[in-house]
């Protein structure tokens, strides 16, 4: 008959291992206190505000994405109150039926994209706005605000390719000033911002001109006022106004008895009468 061994139970052991897994816990979790007390504070973070225009929705989660979504310390409930405190507008009224709680970022993200995200909407109204833009008058500095304000609406469409068409370019570029048709003739640029960058250089370059131009302009005109002016060798006075006028020959009718011309002169008076 053989024995088996029944294994030993420490009724010790068994008593406070609940005690000691919960001990465990609570050591990890004051570690993770502690680590977030001693860690530098948070420097603020602000988001461009989103309204709701779709065409900024891309740039808008882009940068939620790189300076709050990526920020693994945070949790998903201080992301969303980062989120939620850059809405306005109808941005902020499609969400806010959504409670604020970390469960919830998910759906407010998506529910975010299904309104906004629409690329190809969203450059539609981009393509629109680029044709709308134009230059307040035909100033050089009017004609460079125009060309930065198109070269920022390229920038936000997602496919930059729907206007790389040369008639579009030439549109746009005639649009700035006609003169710079005959540059994209000669460039032949290949890309609408390649076209935008050279009108850009150029404009920036007149505008450098105008202003040493205006500045030679301006030392000329002060230099003009130092030229001492030539003094008056003879003073003008009273005495000389006098003298100058009895010097005049007289122009009226000679003498009927002597033909004398002196102003002074008589004709009732003259001893040759």
């Amino acid at each position: 008959m053989s024995i088996q061994s029944q294994p030993v139970h420490d009724s010790t052991t068994t008593q406070f291992t609940p005690i000691l897994t919960q001990n465990e816990h609570m050591s990890t979790v004051i570690s993770t206190l502690i680590e977030r007390l001693n860690a530098p504070p948070l420097p603020p973070i602000t988001l461009i505000p989103f309204d709701g225009e779709s065409t900024q929705w891309e740039s808008f989660y882009s940068q939620y994405s790189s300076e709050i979504g990526a920020m693994s310390h945070l949790s998903d409930h201080a992301k969303l109150v980062y989120l939620r405190n850059a809405l306005t507008g109808a941005a902020l009224r499609s969400v806010e039926g959504i409670p604020i709680e970390g469960k919830n970022l998910k759906s407010t993200i998506d529910r975010l994209k299904s309104v906004y995200g629409r690329s190809k909407r969203s450059n539609t109204i981009l393509i629109n706005q680029l044709f709308s833009i134009r230059p307040k008058s035909f100033t050089l500095e009017d004609q460079l605000e125009c060309t930065q304000q198109l070269i920022n609406k390229i920038h936000q469409l997602e496919d930059q390719s729907m206007v790389d068409n040369f008639a579009l370019i030439n549109q746009i570029a005639g649009t700035i000033h006609s003169k710079n048709l005959r540059k994209m003739y000669q460039l032949e640029p290949s890309t609408m911002k390649e076209a935008l960058f050279h009108i850009e250089k150029d404009l920036r370059e007149e505008l450098e001109i105008s202003k040493l131009e205006s500045t030679f302009h301006s030392n000329d005109h002060s230099d003009y006022h130092l030229i001492p002016r030539e003094t008056n060798l003879y003073p003008v006075n009273e005495k000389t106004i006098k003298s100058f006028n009895s010097k005049q020959k007289y122009s009226g009718p000679p003498c009927v008895y002597c033909e004398s011309t002196d102003k002074s002169h008589s004709t009732a008076r003259c001893p040759t009468r």
